[in-house]
């Protein structure tokens, strides 16, 4: 993270804009003091559609990720991705419930193994929109509302790129 940060051009910006995480992503820390900071620092909130964040994850998370599977080994490509998709959702079981994690678990196989590429992309766009709603909004929400006092700017992805960009033109 360290070599990212120092690679990228800051001749002329004041500011530096990331996503709000939590110390921990997945099995990798964010430093202390970088999070800490993190954690102090103001809010912009971006707002996108839910088609649109469906959208960002399946290319994200689905597709990109299996095409990285594929690159790895194109023999085991399906298994390893079922393997390391359904774990994901193993790890959120407790606090999905039982029953919203049998129905997610469902919809994910019939995705993971269906014939029909179309089909397979529509069913992975719903346990996605699901687990949106179900799980990470209401996560999401709890979280930013302890925050509230933090918040400075909230709009679309557009705009806020707009007014990021006047911020880093002020002296």
């Amino acid at each position: 993270m360290a070599i990212a940060l120092l690679k990228l051009p800051f001749e002329n910006a004041q500011q530096l804009f990331l996503e709000d995480e939590s110390r921990s992503i997945g099995s990798m820390s964010i430093p202390k003091e970088f999070h800490d900071k993190m954690a102090d620092s103001p809010i912009a909130m971006l707002e996108e559609s839910m088609a649109a964040r469906v959208e960002t994850i399946y290319k994200d998370y689905i597709y990109s990720n299996f095409q990285d599977f594929q690159k790895d080994d194109a023999e085991a490509a399906q298994k390893n991705f079922s393997k390391f998709l359904l774990g994901s959702l193993e790890r959120i079981q407790r606090r999905l419930g039982a029953e919203k994690h049998t129905e997610l678990h469902a919809v994910m196989e019939q995705a993971l193994t269906h014939n029909d590429p179309a089909e397979s992309e529509a069913l992975h766009r719903q346990w996605i929109e699901r687990l949106l709603c179900d799980y990470y909004d209401p996560m999401y929400e709890y979280q930013i509302n302890k925050k509230l006092d933090r918040v400075i700017y909230r709009g679309s992805r557009e705009e806020f790129l707009a007014w990021a960009s006047h911020i880093n033109r002020q002296p």
